[in-house]
């Protein structure tokens, strides 16, 4: 694990690289994030750092909250998180922590809370599809349809897809890319979109290696499923063309077909002929 930060939403703006193409990107604030709190093994149980980002007034928080800032001298922030570091990332209370541990081509996560969308249907909440819109169906149009079964087991599954608020949930992207750092006026551009709405509190954090390992992973599965779609687009049979018979070889084949007639058959029929003829010569004789 490692240091993180935490901003706040701006909003979605562009900027174009060198080659003139247009990079979507979401604008976050950092304001001076504190070092509330060190939490070491022997106390703990596990090293991590209490961070704090913004300010605000003291007596907008309880007197427990206000005793846990002045033991670090660190003024009153809006938003508390805590982030597992290893032993080389310790840091003392009372230090500040900017956008420089983050550098331009990183991948980071960012977590924060989606939009609230309110109650939802499952059309909407689901991606289901509607009935159909005629053959007598009526005011049904957009009803999800049955969820339960018979007597066994007589009751709905947890977790059955249906109508609920949808939104307003913690979310976490991972593997995007950090377009652009600007130390001077604290602001992180990051390539693509960010979950929350504008001027929502979100968490910036260093990819872990559990994180890395399974974009890894599913890297490896797409370009093995691509490899093996066109390795077998490739080694697809192609059909055996058999040969058409030409006219040569269509007349030697009937010639080989015809029957040979043998040398008895041959004296046979001379022999035949022969008597028929005497016949012939014997009548025309007696006539």
């Amino acid at each position: 694990m490692a240091i993180g930060l935490i901003g706040q939403k701006v909003g979605m703006s562009r900027l174009f690289n060198e080659e003139g193409a247009s990079i979507p990107c979401t604008i976050v604030r950092v304001a001076t994030n504190y070092v509330s709190q060190v939490k070491t093994v022997e106390r703990d149980g596990y090293l991590a750092l209490q961070v704090s980002n913004g300010e605000r007034r003291a007596s907008r928080v309880t007197r427990a909250v206000q005793g846990h800032y002045k033991k670090t001298s660190t003024p009153t922030g809006n938003n508390i998180r805590e982030f597992c570091i290893g032993e080389g990332e310790l840091k003392k209370a009372g230090e500040t922590i900017g956008v420089e541990i983050f550098s331009e081509g990183q991948k980071v996560k960012v977590t924060g809370t989606s939009k609230g969308k309110g109650f939802a249907g499952t059309i909407k909440r689901h991606n289901f599809h509607g009935q159909d819109n005629s053959h007598g169906n009526s005011l049904a149009h957009r009803v999800m349809g049955s969820v339960g079964q018979c007597q066994t087991p007589g009751r709905v599954f947890k977790g059955k897809k249906m109508p609920g608020q949808m939104g307003n949930a913690r979310v976490t992207v991972r593997n995007l890319e950090i377009i652009k750092v600007d130390k001077d006026r604290q602001l992180i551009w990051i390539k693509g979109a960010v979950p929350g709405s504008r001027n929502s509190t979100v968490v910036i954090e260093h990819l872990a290696s559990i994180d890395i390992q399974a974009i890894s992973e599913a890297d490896d599965d797409t370009n093995n499923q691509t490899a093996q779609t066109t390795e077998s687009q490739t080694e697809k049979p192609q059909p055996i063309e058999k040969e058409r018979p030409t006219q040569a070889t269509a007349q030697t084949k009937t010639t080989e077909e015809q029957p040979t007639e043998s040398k008895e058959t041959k004296k046979d029929q001379a022999t035949a002929e022969v008597t028929a003829e005497a016949k012939t010569s014997e009548n025309s004789d007696g006539d």
